[in-house]
């Protein structure tokens, strides 16, 4: 791409960004309050709402939701479905057109071609109007952020609902939740100090093997790459689409993915890496049977598991690794930030403004409450400094404060999620906090923002483009880390990324930036 050459991008987004501000400016003295009050119209009122959960209680029966129920007069129907199913599911309500009047969208896949083409369709309604109105609450959300406001609103302009990341206190992002872990206990068995370069991965990764027993010393995931972007950040690069500058890069068509699939594949010739790790079904976190076993060393996990085990085992959070001692470590962010799962309204609700009023009441302090924290006087309790702490019923119950917990309050995402109380749920709580502030210690600057709407975008020939690269970077990494694929041939699998429309993704990633700094 040239670099020199600028470009005029004219957003339809940019031309509304003026009107979406006057309109949040109307709204500086929201209140908690709903902007519809249901009990005077004379009449029960209900919404039906789709989300995902994984609370494993009845949402209909909790105390968070019944005390909900009584404080807006509206009778929520929570129809409910385990998140490994969530895509399966919604696919499902689309094909009958069988749509409740609000749907939580997080693990559904979206809808194809992304909201914008969802409300062309039918199948959900543009809220613009519906925030302005009856939305006050959020509506404060975006006047007062500007990541907020910016990932909300879509490039022709329109102005969608997202469940809103946030501690105590309000919108905020959650520090990095997942990245590169080792076996404490087994580093200090060693007398080895935390590894920071390549080299130092090395030598500990070798004397886990040899010393330690280890089958398998670094658990590589399957795609050939971590989620966290270890070990390929450390060449300058990151795994996929990033930014360098205000320019869009892909990593693998960059010099730096050569040298990154030269040390993996040494690596796995020495018998570092996990023999079958093309084959690993693990999700987001190594399995604990795996590390307790002995049978790995390293690999990624997430902020929950990095904690004391039995026996004396322990997990230690490490930075991503760097080719030189004191070079900054540079990490790949997860998808969340603060804007984070999209929330639609279906198009044959009955009565959408209720629906918006009662959305509406989820990010207010009242609703994040009810939704995370449960009951006062029960489930939790407000402290002097205005934040809030579980009680004993909770912290003390015999099957744990996380399932306690989960009998009084919903606590998935719809609204203000408030992603804090997680880190009040556990007794070795300032080990597991430690863990996310090391991983925050990478760099992320590199990392396209997250509110930016790739993958829910209209021009499907682009998606698919990116689809069919993403899907040979993985057979061409897997193949050159075991050997499948000699090196001599990775020229031609450069050329083979041009041929399946790497320029066109490159224009396409960076309309869509320049268009979202635009906004």
């Amino acid at each position: 791409m040239n670099k020199g050459k600028k470009r005029l991008l004219l957003c339809p987004a940019l031309l509304c960004s003026v009107l979406l501000c006057g309109v949040l400016l109307l709204c500086a003295g929201c209140s908690k309050k709903m902007a519809i009050e249901p009990e005077k119209t004379g009449e029960e009122e209900e919404l039906t709402v789709w989300t995902m959960t994984g609370n494993g209680n009845d949402l209909n029966t909790l105390p968070g939701v019944l005390e909900m129920e009584q404080r807006t007069g509206i009778k929520v129907n929570y129809q409910f479905v385990d998140s490994s199913e969530a895509a399966t599911k919604f696919s499902l309500l689309i094909a009958k057109g069988e749509i409740p009047d609000i749907v939580y969208l997080s693990l559904t896949g979206g809808y194809p071609g992304g909201m914008e083409q969802a409300i062309e369709d039918g199948i959900f309604l543009d809220t613009t109007e519906l925030i302005a109105e009856y939305m006050p609450n959020y509506q404060d959300m975006l006047r007062n952020h500007e990541e907020i406001r910016k990932g909300v609103q879509t490039d022709s302009g329109k102005v969608l609902i997202y469940s809103i990341s946030g501690d105590d206190n309000g919108p905020a992002a959650e520090e990095e939740w997942m990245g590169l872990f080792l076996r404490g206990d087994w580093l200090e068995a060693l007398e080895l100090p935390l590894p920071e370069t390549l080299d130092d991965w090395h030598t500990v990764l070798t004397c886990f093997r040899d010393f330690c027993g280890a089958e398998s010393p670094l658990l590589l995931k399957k795609n050939g790459m971590f989620t966290c972007g270890a070990f390929v950040t450390a060449f300058d690069i990151q795994p996929g689409f990033y930014l360098e500058g205000d320019t869009i890069k892909y990593g693998p068509s960059e010099p730096g993915y050569l040298a990154y699939l030269k040390l993996m594949a040494d690596w796995y010739q020495e018998g570092l890496i996990d023999a079958n790790f093309m084959t690993n079904g693990f999700g987001l976190s190594a399995p604990a049977e795996l590390l307790l076993n002995g049978v790995i060393g390293a690999g990624e996990i997430s902020w929950t598991f990095t904690q004391d085990y039995f026996d004396g085992v322990y997990v230690t959070a490490v930075k991503n690794p760097v080719q030189n001692r004191g070079d900054t470590p540079y990490g790949e962010k997860l998808k969340d930030g603060i804007v984070n799962s999209l929330i639609g309204i279906s198009a044959t609700c009955q009565k959408p403004e209720l629906a918006a009023a009662w959305l509406d009441y989820q990010y207010s302090r009242e609703g994040m409450e009810l939704n995370f924290y449960g009951i006062e006087g029960e489930s939790f309790e407000r402290l002097a400094d205005g934040g809030y702490a579980l009680t004993e019923t909770i912290l003390k119950a015999p099957e744990g404060a996380e399932e306690a917990l989960k009998r009084y309050a919903r606590g998935n995402g719809i609204g203000w999620y408030n992603w804090k109380v997680l880190e009040k749920l556990s007794p070795q709580l300032e080990q597991l906090v430690a863990s996310k502030q090391t991983w925050a210690a990478n760099d992320y600057s590199r990392c396209l923002p997250h509110t930016i709407d790739f993958e829910g975008s209209s021009d499907d020939a682009s998606y698919q483009i990116v689809n069919a690269l993403s899907a040979l970077v993985t057979e061409k990494t897997i193949g050159y880390i075991i050997g499948r694929e000699g090196f001599e041939t990775y020229d031609s699998f450069q050329e083979l990324l041009k041929e399946y429309g790497l320029e066109q993704a490159l224009r396409w990633y960076q309309t869509q930036y320049d268009c979202y700094q635009s906004r």
